[in-house]
């Protein structure tokens, strides 16, 4: 739910339009599509440390993307996500150590990434540790962005 609008699949872009505005900007995702043909769109609303991303064929957004640090985004943002945000009815909030989550309710997939399957979405959730002055990655991780796919 975004703003009190259910958002349980698949839908076309002008549906989030209705609830958080235009978008900032739109990203093809990857190098140009050839000819003919359409790349993945992720549209980015900066204000709302949000992104979508929107399937090629079928032009309809196939997930939410809630960014809580904007230095990990795999796409430019210019600010995280502050609003309220549960997942299976926990809360996820900015600077939210790993050891926080909840992770008898969740799927370890990966160091740092965790799931959880509701209803019609699966619900991704990163966390990262933060990088040294040498650019490596230290203990503990911080959730970085939440994914609701479709």
């Amino acid at each position: 739910m975004i703003n009190g609008q259910v958002f349980d699949k698949k839908l076309p872009l002008e549906r989030y339009e209705d609830v958080l505005g235009p978008p900032t900007r739109t990203i093809d995702a990857g190098p140009p599509a050839p000819v003919g043909h359409r790349n993945n769109r992720v549209h980015v609303f900066d204000s709302e440390g949000i992104y979508l991303t929107e399937h090629h064929a079928s032009r309809l957004i196939e997930s939410v993307n809630f960014v809580f640090d904007p230095a990990e985004s795999p796409f430019p943002i210019e600010r995280a996500f502050g609003g309220s945000l549960k997942v299976d009815g926990h809360l996820i909030r900015a600077g939210m150590p790993e050891r926080d989550l909840d992770l008898a309710r969740l799927t370890r997939d990966l160091p740092g990434e965790y799931s959880v399957k509701h209803e019609n979405c699966w619900i991704g959730i990163s966390a990262q540790g933060r990088r040294d002055s040498h650019g490596k990655r230290r203990k503990p991780r911080y959730v970085v962005r939440v994914s609701v796919c479709f």
